[in-house]
Parts: C-alpha cells; structure tokens; sequence
C-alpha cells in the first residue's frame, strides 16, 4: 500500500501511533480509508504515549448484567460500543481552552482568510467524526470488588463481574486485527485544562490533530471510576461516511483465557448462581462463580 508524501491542501491530519500520517482530518475529504488495508492481519497493541499502563498483573473489572456475560460466551467476542452511544455525552469532547487556542493560532497563520475561516469552523466537527468512528471498552481498576461499580453499571440484581489482569487484556486484544490503543483514563478539569494533541500542531502547510487523545481524557467528577479503557477506530474516507456499525463492534477474544474470575452481585440467590455456573460449564469455561464480598457477614 502507497501512501501519499504530501498534503499541500491546508487541513487537519490524523496521528496514529505517534506517526503523523498525511490523511485529512478538517475538512475530512479524505480519511483514514487506507486503514481498512492495514485492518486486515494481527496488529499489536498500539504504543501510544498518552495510554498508560498499570502493572501487567494489576486486576482489572468489567461490570455487567446476565445477558452480556451470555453474549461474551456465545459470540467469543468483546463488545465495544461507539463512543457517541455513551451515556456520557463528553466522551471524545475536548475543552474550551483548545477550542480557543486553535481559533487564535489559526486566526495568527499566514494562511488565506478564507482557509482560516474554514480551518476555525470545522475544527469542532473533527471530533464528533471521531466519536461516531470510535469504538471503546470499559475497564475498572481495583484490587477488590466495588461497591460503586456494583451500584452504577447495573440494572438488576443479576450483576456478573469479570476478572482479569491488565496484562490477560492486553496480550487477548493485541491479537486482534484492529489497532487497540489501551490505558488508564485521565481525569482532566475541563474549565481550565487541555488535552494533548487536540490542538493543531502546524508542520508546512498542514496542521495535526491526533483523533485517539480526546478518548483517554474525562472530567473529573468520573475519577472514581478508576477507568482502564481500550479504544479503536474504524476506517473511513469522508466525514458523511457511515459508521461500520451503529451501536458498536465485537473483537475476538478467547474467554476462558481472558477471564480469571467471575463474581455475582452482592444480595445473588443461590439458584442464580448456579444458573451463571451452568451456563459457564456449557461454554466449557473452567472457572467456579464466586459470590460477592459484600455478602459475607460481620466478624462480630
């Protein structure tokens, strides 16, 4: 696959992986068509300087209800829904002090006034391209169990936890064929901070933003949450392109190497768990379904 040298039209260009590459990004004529090419064999876990890692057997938690965890065994898949089908609506959101900044530092260009114009307008609607061509996992950091979490992410009194090491995640998703950048998110206060490289960096003629930093960042009010997020994006050539799917994308994943434990909510019936057990040793997964921590009683 060839890719052009150059990009002599001023816009914005995407960063992957610390590379700058020379596709569009504002106004988004072209796209990151090529990256469907590159989507096609294994690709390992992006190294990307904004994804910090924990420690490789740090535990890592992934919350959700009895339907989920069916769908995890049936389909062999980890779903990642699209960023703009959170219920957060600043997922991939950047702060005013960007917006700001990247009208001044354009307004100061050599550039035409027209291309400024353009350049200021369409800065904002890079990123909701990004959101709708983003697609994220959602992980919590923790040692133990949450009672946070338990109450947050679910919906009944059927809650199943997923346990695994950041380590047993990454080494199941660097075999995807999808290019998974992977971290620790990164509480930001939004009234008065920035993200790194949301701002257009400005090399000749073309201005950089890198459409992967938005998604790692969220406010601080979310710090409790203690994320572990992996993150991809799916190829596309033109901003009006559809998304690959309108809810999310599934990546293959082998569960029973991927889940060390596997733990009912707080307050679980005895039948449930033993229905979840079941269930389990149907898909052939060898693990025994603890019940929660929060059920074991007082010492005195």
């Amino acid at each position: 696959m060839s890719l052009p040298a150059t990009v002599t039209v001023p816009g914005f260009v995407g960063c992957v992986n610390r590379t700058w590459w020379p596709f569009y990004i504002l106004p988004i004529e072209t796209q990151i068509g090529a990256m469907r090419e590159l989507n096609q064999t294994p690709m390992p876990i992006a190294n990307d300087p904004l994804f910090k890692w924990p420690r490789a057997r740090a535990k890592v938690w992934r919350y959700m209800d009895f339907s989920k965890l069916t769908s995890l065994l049936a389909t062999k898949t980890l779903f990642f829904p699209r960023a703009d089908r959170l219920q957060d609506e600043w997922e991939g959101a950047v702060p005013q002090n960007d917006v700001s900044a990247c009208g001044e530092m354009v307004a100061g260009s050599g550039e035409p006034q027209e291309d400024r114009a353009t350049l200021i307008k369409n800065y904002p609607g890079a990123f909701s391209g990004f959101r709708r061509h983003t697609y994220v996992s959602c992980w919590h950091l923790n040692e133990g169990e949450s009672a946070a979490m338990w109450r947050l992410y679910l919906k009944s009194d059927e809650g199943i936890a997923l346990q695994t090491s950041f380590g047993c995640l990454r080494k199941e998703l660097n075999q995807s064929e999808r290019r998974i950048h992977i971290g620790k998110v990164r509480y930001l206060n939004y009234k008065k901070g920035s993200i790194p490289g949301v701002l257009p960096d400005e090399i000749g003629p073309e201005r950089m933003v890198a459409p992967f930093a938005p998604f790692i960042f969220k406010r601080l009010g979310f710090s409790h949450e203690k994320e572990v997020r992996c993150v991809f994006q799916d190829s596309y050539n033109h901003s009006d392109d559809p998304s690959e799917s309108e809810c999310g994308l599934g990546i293959e994943v082998n569960v029973g190497e991927l889940v060390k434990g596997i733990y009912v909510a707080p307050g679980t019936p005895a039948w449930l768990r033993d229905t979840v057990q079941s269930i389990l040793d149907k898909f052939g997964i060898d693990r025994i379904v603890t019940s929660s921590e929060f059920d074991a009683p007082p010492a005195c």
